[in-house]
Parts: C-alpha cells; sequence; structure tokens
C-alpha cells in the first residue's frame, strides 16, 4: 500500500464515521454503486469490473479474516499478492508491484 493510498483510506474511513471499521480490498465483477449525498439526493452509477476498495464494519468481520497493512485493518482478496494499492487521480486503483 502506498502513502497516497493510505492517507485516502484514513480519510474516507474518517469521513464514515460509522465505528471502527475494516477496509476490503476485492476483484468486483460488477454492479451498482449508490451514494445517498448529505444533500438528499442519491447518487447511482455503475461499475465495472476490477479492483474495489469498500468497507465493513469492524464487529461484523472475524479477527482471523484481518490483515494489518501499514497499521490499516484490512480484508485482502488473495489474488492482491504481488500488487500495490495506490491512490491516484482521485481513485484507488491496484497495480503490479514493481521491484
Amino acid at each position: 500500500m502506498t502513502e497516497n493510498a493510505k492517507r485516502a483510506l484514513v480519510q474516507a474511513i474518517s469521513e464514515i464515521n460509522d465505528g471502527p471499521l475494516v477496509v476490503s480490498i476485492a476483484w468486483v465483477s460488477g454492479g451498482i454503486l449508490r451514494k445517498t449525498l448529505s444533500e438528499g439526493p442519491e447518487k447511482t452509477g455503475a461499475i465495472s469490473p476490477g479492483w474495489g476498495v469498500g468497507f465493513y464494519k469492524r464487529a461484523n468481520v472475524t479477527a482471523a479474516d484481518i490483515a494489518d497493512v501499514g497499521g490499516i485493518e484490512c480484508i485482502l482478496d488473495e489474488r492482491l499478492a504481488g500488487k500495490v494499492l495506490d491512490f491516484a487521480d482521485g481513485q484507488f486503483v491496484v497495480v503490479d508491484n514493481a521491484i
């Protein structure tokens, strides 16, 4: 995880403000994203297949499923081996780990 990704995750967690959260980094096959905006309307959009970042309430996740990544509790997809989470141009991206 890059420092940019870590800062963005910490910021997102603080904005959600829904108790302790665990970050989920997993492959998503697609779907619909819904987000209720503070002004009231709901924003929706399609999610294309790719890596996704989401959040679970800590109370709903077993300790055995959690990995500490740079001080952030995460649930990691096994396909992340050899990859790095970054945050660029306002979005999370998963890239191959360059040595």
